[in-house]
Order: C-alpha cells, then sequence, then structure tokens
C-alpha cells in the first residue's frame, strides 16, 4: 500500500473536502484507503468498493509459496488483515462482487455493512463457437499493475496451459496487458506470446 502513497494526494484530498464538503465519499480499491485519514474533518458517509481483498489475496499466494517466502507471505498476509481492518472501521459501507469477497471481508469486520453488487456481465451459458477454429488461441487480458494478475498469468503459462497443449498441442496463448513484468516476458515461448498493450 505504501508503494502507492502520494503524499500530495493526501493534502490534496484534505483540501477538497474541506472546500467541497461532499455528501458522499466512495473509495475504489482497498490501496486507496490510506488516504482516509486526510478526511477526517469530513462528516460525510464513507463507502470502500473492495474490488479484491487483499488479506484473502495474500492468504491464497501464501498457500502456493514454500519455505522463507512462506513466511513473508504470513507476514503479508498478516499486516494486509491489520491494514484492511484499520480502513474498514472508518467506512460506513463496503461494496463488493462476489459472495466470496463477501465472506472473506466479513471475517475482518463484524460493525461495517458489506453489500454485494453482482458482477453486471451476463455470461452466455455456452460460447459463441464452441468448437472454436484453427489456429486455436486462448487469451488472458489483465493490468499488470494489479498483482494478482501477474500471479495468474504466471499459473496460466506454467501450470495450467502445458496441460491444455497436451491434449491440444498446436492451442497458442495470447498474453495482454500493459507493462508485463520480467517474469512474465521471460515465459513466452513459440506457442505463448506476451504482447504487452494492444490497440
Amino acid at each position: 500500500v505504501t508503494k502507492w502513497g502520494v503524499r500530495s494526494f493526501g493534502k490534496r484530498a484534505r483540501s477538497l473536502v474541506q472546500t467541497w464538503q461532499p455528501d458522499v465519499i466512495q473509495i475504489e480499491y482497498h490501496v486507496m484507503g490510506q488516504y482516509v485519514a486526510a478526511l477526517h474533518d469530513c462528516v460525510a458517509p464513507r463507502v470502500l468498493v473492495q474490488h479484491d481483498p487483499g488479506a484473502a489475496a495474500a492468504r491464497d499466494r501464501r498457500q502456493a509459496r514454500r519455505g522463507l517466502s512462506r513466511l513473508l507471505s504470513f507476514l503479508e498476509a498478516h499486516a494486509w488483515a491489520r491494514y484492511e481492518r484499520a480502513i474498514m472501521r472508518e467506512m460506513q459501507a463496503i461494496v463488493v462482487f462476489t459472495e466470496r469477497d463477501r465472506r472473506a471481508i466479513a471475517t475482518l469486520t463484524s460493525q461495517v455493512p458489506i453489500h454485494r453488487i453482482p458482477i453486471g456481465t451476463a455470461l452466455p451459458e455456452r460460447p459463441l463457437d464452441p468448437l472454436g477454429h484453427k489456429p486455436l488461441s486462448l487469451c488472458f487480458v489483465g493490468s499488470f499493475i494489479h498483482p494478482p494478475n501477474t500471479d495468474a498469468a504466471e499459473r496460466l503459462i506454467s501450470a495450467i496451459f502445458p496441460l491444455v497443449r497436451a491434449e491440444l498441442p498446436e492451442l497458442v496463448l495470447y498474453v495482454i496487458g500493459d507493462n508485463p513484468p520480467a517474469r512474465i516476458r521471460q515465459l513466452a515461448g513459440p506457442n505463448v506470446f506476451v504482447t504487452g498493450r494492444v490497440p
């Protein structure tokens, strides 16, 4: 969280709520909760939109790690839980998008109402072309600023895609997203294309 901290943003937020006096403050992403201290003079109710609960994600990452990395992951999960508890105490409501996220957040707070707003996209029961066309391809799209996307892409390329290719050798994987880290770029190969940003 502190990696994303910008002191001037906190100062600007404090100035803005003092002069504008909003009726409601909506905070997107738990990382932005670090600026809640700038709002202490503002009486407007605060809503935190939790796109991806940090403590739960850190616990998930910990399960995949071993040795010293696992110990560090334990400390990371503990820090996320402590941080999220602290910012949630400053909120009047929390919004999540999945039942899993609602349950994860409920373990950290019993004082703040949690509201689940389901994803607004209706997924078709069957794909438009279940047989696909040659060459068969898969596409992973995600912002690599978001660490869970990096973890997911790495797992897809390293652990899942080889199993799928064993059944479909001609299959191609496209990993699309701005600023893929070196560890993702290094996994590119004959059937794995890491494109970076695309139009």
